[in-house]
Parts: C-alpha cells; sequence; structure tokens
C-alpha cells in the first residue's frame, strides 16, 4: 500500500501564489537596464573615447614637430661646417658664404639655408674691412622648416687663422 499525501488546496494555491510573487519580485529587478543607465553609460564611453583621440593627435603633431626639428637641425650643422670650411675673405664674405651654403643637401621639409647676418669687427670696435687689422666675422646662419614652424640659428666665428 502506498501512503497518502493529504494537502489542503487553501495551502497549495497560497505557497503556489507566493512562489509566483517572489519570481516577479526577482524578475522585476533583473529587467536589465534602464534608459537613464544606457544614456550615462554612452556618455562616459564616449568621454573616454574623445581624451584617447585627442591623445593620439597631440602625439602625431609632437612627433611631427620634432622631426622638424631634428631636420632643421641636421640642416643648420651642414651649413655652419658649409661655411666654416669656406675661405675666408672680407671683402666678398656674402658672396663666398652664400656660394658655400648652396653645396649643402637640404632635405624637401627644409627650406635652404641662408646668411641672416655678417657682422664684422676689426681691433679698434669698426665694422669694416679696411684699416691695418683684419677683423673677425659673425656669421649667423638661419635655416627655417618648410612650413616656418620651427627656425633655428647658428653663428659661425670666422677669421685669418681660426
Amino acid at each position: 500500500m502506498t501512503p497518502v499525501l493529504l494537502v489542503d488546496d487553501n495551502l497549495a494555491h497560497s505557497n503556489a501564489r507566493e512562489l509566483i510573487q517572489r519570481r516577479r519580485a526577482m524578475a522585476a529587478g533583473d529587467e536589465g537596464m534602464t534608459l537613464i543607465e544606457l544614456l550615462v553609460a554612452v556618455a562616459i564611453l564616449g568621454l573616454s573615447g574623445t581624451a584617447i583621440i585627442g591623445m593620439f593627435i597631440v602625439m602625431t603633431s609632437t612627433t611631427f614637430l620634432h622631426k622638424e626639428q631634428a631636420n632643421v637641425g641636421n640642416v643648420l650643422r651642414s651649413a655652419a661646417e658649409a661655411v666654416n670650411a669656406a675661405p675666408y675673405d672680407c671683402a666678398t664674405a656674402s658672396a663666398t658664404y652664400g656660394a658655400a651654403l648652396s653645396s649643402v643637401t637640404v632635405p624637401p621639409v627644409v627650406k635652404a639655408p641662408t646668411i641672416a647676418s655678417i657682422t664684422t669687427m676689426n681691433g679698434n670696435g669698426s665694422p669694416d674691412c679696411s684699416g691695418g687689422n683684419t677683423p673677425l666675422e659673425l656669421v649667423t646662419v638661419q635655416v627655417k622648416s618648410a612650413e616656418n614652424r620651427v627656425s633655428q640659428q647658428l653663428t659661425v666665428v670666422k677669421g685669418p687663422t681660426l
């Protein structure tokens, strides 16, 4: 003989109702994200993405600027060496040093080097080539990038025995 389980109908219905209400309560708290939560998440992601993109833009422009500075510096050193190697001649200094600069190899991102100034100083302080003293020359060489964002100058001291 099998045992018989007696169940009160009212108790069974109330337990079933409680079970259904508990499941609904659990499901109500787990329905997903609200529209405000989604908007906040999208806004945070947008701000983060904007910051990262901005960082890459700054890094890229800084890299290009540093590359321009390096190119201008290299051409400036080559130009200064060419001026230093040119023969000393006080009377025709501008033409002599200008011709020396034409031998410098210049990449396309840099303008050709120029002589910014030539200051001639003889022993008595007058800036000319005449007189008994042989003057010193301060030759300032200038190089600019093609976009004019970078400009550098270097002064070479020239003299008869220098």
